[in-house]
């Protein structure tokens, strides 16, 4: 039964994730990242997260016929370069976590970049409030960028973080003929 369950696991996994994306652009919330991030990085974070998602997946899956073709006790016997080949394997779903996690945090510092210099490149006369108004309100918008694109990265991190989790404590689990 854990040949099925293993990529069913996955499957539920990206199953409710998949809903979750959905219900967010039936919400608008993709409109609003576009229209808060100007980087569109949060979109190429979401590719990544996308892109490695479907690498973890054809990692289950190749686990799964593993498993069912020379059973679940003889996984670590038989075929074990094949099977230290997916402990490698899962490390780029580790590494594109990091990216992702990476990618919102440079967001954040262009978002915060922009913010300062964008409304600091003319001269501001502090004293003048109806100028700091104009300078703030011109400036609030690439706070959009830095936030949207650090919740991106955070998210994706962490929903890439458990696939890769999951596998491994799979991986660890035959290894200890469990």
């Amino acid at each position: 039964m854990l040949q099925r369950k293993v990529f069913l696991c996955w499957s539920l996994f990206m199953s409710l994730v998949l809903v979750a994306m959905a219900y967010g652009y039936f919400l608008g919330l993709y409109q609003k990242v576009n229209q808060l991030d100007s980087s569109h990085i949060s979109f190429i974070i979401i590719g990544i997260f996308l892109a490695a998602s479907l690498w973890s997946g054809r990692l289950y899956w190749q686990l799964s016929q593993l498993i069912m073709r020379i059973g679940r006790k003889n996984v670590f016997k038989g075929d074990a370069p094949r099977v230290e080949g997916f402990f490698i394997d899962a490390a780029h779903v580790s590494f594109a976590g990091e990216v992702c996690q990476l990618l919102g945090f440079l967001g954040t510092i262009h978002g915060m970049l922009m913010f300062i210099m964008g409304p600091l490149a003319g001269l501001v006369n502090i004293s003048d409030i109806a100028q700091l108004g104009r300078m703030l309100s011109d400036g609030i918008p690439n706070l959009g960028t830095a936030l949207v694109t650090t919740y991106a990265g955070i998210v994706t991190s962490i929903l890439l973080g458990c696939q890769n989790h999951f596998f491994k404590f799979i991986l660890r689990k035959l290894k200890n003929g469990l």
